[in-house]
């Protein structure tokens, strides 16, 4: 009884002091679409949109699907109606464990210039003859 009691006492133990990790993988890009090579790129504004996912009892990570990145995308660029694409920029997924695997909660943060993208003859600055 005594070694149940002390077994127990060590799981509990356990699971109160597994702390907090934190991981953080993220990069910076150019432009987060594709551009044209004859567009001309205006810059409107920095923007940020970011989405989180809690997870409990997580043995396997929760994962971000293609939607999800493509909803953030959506909200980033909302904040300026003409933008097109996201310039000059970072895109970061950041996981939390608290408590070990019991509770963990997921981030990703895209950062960046929103910029209206006219496709056509690019403006390089010379007259036309």
């Amino acid at each position: 009884m005594k070694t149940t009691n002390n077994i127990i006492i060590i799981l509990v133990s356990l699971f109160f002091l597994s702390g907090c990790a934190v991981s953080n993988i993220g990069g910076t890009y150019t432009n987060k679409q594709f551009v044209y090579p004859n567009s001309n790129i205006t810059p409107l504004g920095f923007t940020k949109a970011k989405k989180v996912k809690v997870q409990l009892f997580s043995l396997n990570p929760v994962s971000f699907k293609k939607k999800d990145y493509e909803k953030v995308e959506r909200k980033a660029l909302s904040v300026y109606p003409e933008a097109d694409i996201l310039i000059n920029g970072s895109a970061d997924w950041t996981a939390y464990w608290i408590l070990g695997p019991y509770l963990v909660i997921y981030k990703y943060t895209l950062t960046g210039e929103a910029a209206k993208m006219e496709v056509g003859l690019q403006d390089i600055g010379q007259k036309s003859k």
